[in-house]
């Protein structure tokens, strides 16, 4: 009777331990898909955030179209104050693509944590949409910074921030269906994990009585 009880224990703890590294494993699973989701999500909102700078400098270009000067002391204004806060967004913008939402895997990989990162498909569009953008400003400025063809900058800007847009929107997609398809299974490994434990509670609770009977 002894040598059966021994047994007993013996299958269950060979079980539980079975079916804890599961659920060890499940956890683990689920928890790198939950840090994933977070990753895209952070990349994704520095997109979106991205948009709305671009949205705000094509509104600035519009209204300057509409309020150009037409008088070389107004101008002159222009070239000392808008021409330098013009030079602060592209400048701004030019970092936020290139070093946080257009990184390359290995910047991405870095030293620490991982990065999400662009699909480089995708990333080298937006590079090569944004290089686009910026050099056919940087032409339409003119080459003399202290006599900016503020006009013909701002037209420009007015032109060809959707076409800019649209590869932010193209590039951002991936990241919107990585977070979607996230979530199904972090709720799926949530399911899997309940019923693991539930189940080791019920076969412990089975082998119990089991020992009991046998005694």
């Amino acid at each position: 009777m002894s040598g059966q009880k021994n047994n007993n224990l013996i299958e269950l703890a060979v079980l539980l331990i079975a079916l804890l590294a599961l659920a060890w494993f499940t956890t683990g699973q689920s928890g790198a898909s939950v840090a994933s989701g977070a990753e895209s999500g952070r990349l994704l909102g520095q997109a979106d955030q991205l948009r709305q700078q671009l949205e705000l400098l094509h509104a600035k270009s519009a209204n300057y179209l509409e309020q150009a000067p037409r008088n070389y002391d107004d101008y002159f204004r222009d070239t000392k104050v808008i021409h330098a806060s013009l030079q602060l967004d592209v400048a701004a913008l030019d970092k936020t693509i290139r070093e946080d939402i257009a990184m390359s895997p290995g910047q991405a990989a870095g030293n620490g944590p991982t990065r999400a990162h662009l699909p480089d498909e995708q990333r080298a569009a937006l590079i090569a949409a944004w290089s686009e953008f910026h050099d056919g400003l940087v032409d339409q400025l003119g080459v003399d910074p202290e006599m900016p063809r503020l006009e013909w900058g701002f037209r420009h800007i007015n032109e060809q921030t959707e076409p800019l847009l649209a590869a932010l929107d193209e590039a951002a997609a991936p990241l919107r269906d990585r977070i979607e398809s996230s979530g199904p299974v972090k709720a799926g490994s949530g399911l899997l994990l309940g019923g693991i434990l539930a189940w080791s509670a019920l076969m412990a609770a089975w082998f119990g009585l089991r020992v009991r009977r046998a005694r």
